[in-house]
């Protein structure tokens, strides 16, 4: 998918995305065509990239901090997101596992 359906599926504003991209937490194929002689390249992003994407917005609405979330193994942290939708409000008052420094 090309950048501006990658935005809208993500959930992101394409300066965002070039935040998220310019700091590690995504990247994209460049793909390119000839055209008058000069050479086109455009971004072009995955299906997974786009749930990537969602799980990193979804885990900084949870106060994580892009710095963090660019070290950490988002497949760990992902099973602790669904497990944060589901716990009773009681429960979130409780100390979370901590992300890497």
């Amino acid at each position: 998918m090309n950048t501006t359906e990658f935005c809208a599926s993500a959930g992101l504003t394409s300066r965002e995305l070039q935040n998220w991209i310019e700091n590690g937490l995504l990247d994209a194929e460049m793909v390119g065509r000839t055209s008058g002689g000069g050479l086109l390249l455009r971004r072009e992003f995955t299906a997974d990239q786009a749930e990537r994407a969602r799980l990193i917005k979804a885990l900084q609405s949870k106060d994580a901090k892009l710095s963090q979330l660019a070290r950490a193994d988002l497949a760990d942290l992902a099973s602790e997101l669904r497990a944060l939708r589901n716990e009773p409000a009681a429960s979130r008052d409780r100390p979370r596992r901590t992300m890497p420094r």
